[in-house]
């Protein structure tokens, strides 16, 4: 006769709790496994608005809210941590690539409502990257906003002829960075 072998059996459970502090809402997941020889917990933090005292850019992927989300293409940390600042407070989740190589890969693996685009970055500008994004098919009529110092007729036609929508000039305001996003989004 057969014998019946009797395997352990393991049951994981999960919580989520919800914090906000400071105006930023952190989603904390805790999991446990439990199981007849081991017991383990895991913990991790991970934000629905990833914003911290000194903002660092991540690859990391963020989920989409309702009000969009948005991939932020720039090379400077300093504008970074700006703009996904107030785009997070305006309620958009934010992903950032530090060039546009980084960004191709990143759209390649979540879909995006808009691209703000750096025009000037190593390793892949922001022209290069929209002339690859316009040749995905997922990609192609995704909009492209340039982030940029230049605020000439002429910036604004290399823009148009890479394929961009639109450009914004930097430095910008909150309230206009919000205008032009919402015009897009």
């Amino acid at each position: 006769a057969a014998a019946a072998l009797a395997t352990p059996t393991s049951a994981t459970t999960a919580e989520t709790t919800t914090t906000t502090l400071e105006n930023t809402t952190f989603e904390t997941t805790t999991a446990e496994t439990a199981s007849p020889a081991t017991t383990a917990t895991a913990e991790t933090a991970s934000p629905a608005t990833t914003a911290t005292a000194e903002p660092t850019a991540t690859a990391a992927i963020t989920r989409p809210t309702a009000k969009g989300h948005i991939l932020l293409v720039e090379d400077n940390s300093y504008n970074q941590a700006l703009a996904r600042i107030i785009l997070q407070h305006a309620g958009f989740s934010v992903d950032v690539a530090s060039d546009g190589s980084d960004a191709l890969t990143m759209l390649q693996q979540q879909q995006y409502a808009l691209v703000l685009m750096d025009v000037h970055m190593p390793n892949m500008d922001g022209y290069t990257a929209t002339r690859h994004l316009r040749a995905l098919p997922h990609t192609g009529r995704l909009p492209v906003v340039a982030l940029t110092a230049h605020a000439t007729e002429e910036f604004r036609q290399e823009c148009l002829a890479a394929g961009m929508n639109d450009y914004l000039a930097k430095p910008f305001e909150a309230k206009t960075l919000l205008n032009k996003v919402q015009e897009w989004v």
